[in-house]
């Protein structure tokens, strides 16, 4: 049974990352720079609610070097977290340390596949392969009376992607669920005229998009799930109804949430500048770790299988892997009168 935890406990959490502070700065360095000014501020805010944690901070030069000096600092193994390092070989050196002494390794920006059978690796970010399945669940949870499409073409990727989430929606019971080729933009076979439906695209190519929301903008309550590769560049369109549209995104911040809003003021406040999205993903993920602990301990990953977690920037939901806990949340949008929204949840 799951209960809080007792005040007093101290929690450790180190961040191994490269800063670069005896040499040239880079835009890495630069990048990480901003998401330990986002992951101090969330530790700041969680420390004045009762959260007594003590937070280490290593500069993990590529230098082989200077990585295994800190792997021999004292305080390291007392972690109950360490974020990073970002390199590889770093990374995988840090997965025995960690194993060595069961502290939980969280790759914050790339995504890390254990040489081990190890649980206690968190990635928050993953390829978009393994993310398919969260947009199907996505889509059948959403739309759970709707007729499902999946549209791909005669690649080799699409007809891959196609088949990951065909397998997810039939594991979910889905009632209806057909595959439908793109050729020449013409869709076969061709979706019911009487029926809502959904298309799920496994095409990259953008521009299949105004071929996919011509067979359904005359369709009562039907959507679009666009392919991830889209949402680079997403804008509006004049010739089709764009609220059609929904817009799976790893990274996206609303500058109209009040919470979006303070954090913002704050960071310009204390570091004269705008914060990038390196800050804000600092602050969701240092938020996300220290609230677990704070409220279920070290091993709260474990007891949490459903629960979502809205952060500034991102959707963290974890998800058990073959040798991880990988996050497969995403943001869900849709274009409104040329405004990024969130879908209704």
């Amino acid at each position: 049974m799951l209960s809080a935890q007792p005040v007093n406990k101290q929690y450790r959490v180190g961040l191994v990352l490269p800063f670069h502070s005896s040499g040239t700065q880079s835009t890495l360095s630069e990048a990480m720079l901003d998401y330990y000014e986002g992951f101090k501020m969330a530790a700041q805010y969680l420390e004045a609610e009762g959260l007594n944690l003590k937070l280490y901070v290593f500069d993990s030069e590529k230098d082989s070097f200077e990585f295994n000096r800190i792997l021999k600092h004292p305080d390291l193994k007392t972690m109950d977290i360490i974020v990073g390092p970002v390199y590889a070989e770093s990374m995988s050196a840090m997965e025995d340390f960690c194993n060595k002494y069961n502290i939980l390794l969280v790759s914050p920006l790339k995504y890390f596949v254990p040489k081990t059978d190890f649980k206690n690796v968190i990635n928050f970010f993953a390829p978009d392969s393994l993310r398919l399945s969260s947009i199907a669940e996505k889509c059948a949870k959403k739309y759970p009376k709707h007729k499902i499409y999946i549209v791909q073409d005669k690649s080799k990727n699409s007809i891959a992607e196609a088949l990951i989430i065909r397998k997810k929606l039939k594991a979910m019971q889905m009632p209806f669920v057909r595959t439908t080729t793109l050729t020449d933009g013409k869709l076969n076979p061709i979706p019911s005229h009487l029926d809502s439906v959904i298309l799920i695209s496994t095409i990259s190519n953008k521009e299949t998009k105004s071929a996919l929301l011509t067979a359904i903008k005359k369709k009562n309550e039907s959507y679009l799930f666009a392919h991830l590769d889209w949402n680079e560049k997403i804008g509006s369109t004049f010739e089709m109804d764009e609220p059609q549209t929904i817009y799976p995104e790893v990274n996206f911040v609303s500058y109209h949430d009040s919470f979006a809003i303070h954090f913002r003021e704050q960071f310009f406040e204390l570091y004269s500048g705008e914060p990038s999205k390196y800050a804000y993903i600092g602050y969701d993920q240092a938020t996300y770790l220290c609230y677990g602990m704070m409220t279920f301990g070290r091993g709260f990953y474990t007891h949490l299988p459903d629960a979502e977690f809205r952060g500034l920037i991102n959707v963290i939901k974890l998800y058990p892997s073959s040798n991880s806990m990988v996050n497969l949340g995403l943001n869900y949008l849709q274009i409104i009168e040329e405004e990024r929204v969130e879908l209704e949840r």
